[in-house]
């Protein structure tokens, strides 16, 4: 696999992430509460897989091609939850 594929298939995989992420809050939000504490523990657990797939990608390209990991409460402000960080 060329690093460029391999940075589209990263790059699809955190937008997948950032999906599942929204649809677990909007059911949040919806009284499930619960649910979303359990989910929470998933998502930061596919969130370290995820950052350990970029900091691989990043040790093979040069410093100017090398992507960002996420943040868990970087994430969680673009979904404006911030009294929900766990």
């Amino acid at each position: 696999m060329t690093i460029h594929r391999a940075k589209g298939f990263e790059t699809l995989n955190i937008a997948k992430w950032r999906v599942a992420l929204k649809k677990a809050w909007t059911e949040k939000s919806d009284q499930k509460g619960f649910q979303w504490l359990q989910n929470t523990e998933d998502f930061k657990a596919r969130m370290k897989d995820i950052n350990s797939k970029v900091l691989r990608y990043n040790l093979m390209v040069p410093f100017g091609r090398q992507m960002f990991g996420l943040k868990w409460e970087k994430e969680m402000g673009k979904l404006n939850v911030k009294e929900w960080l766990v």
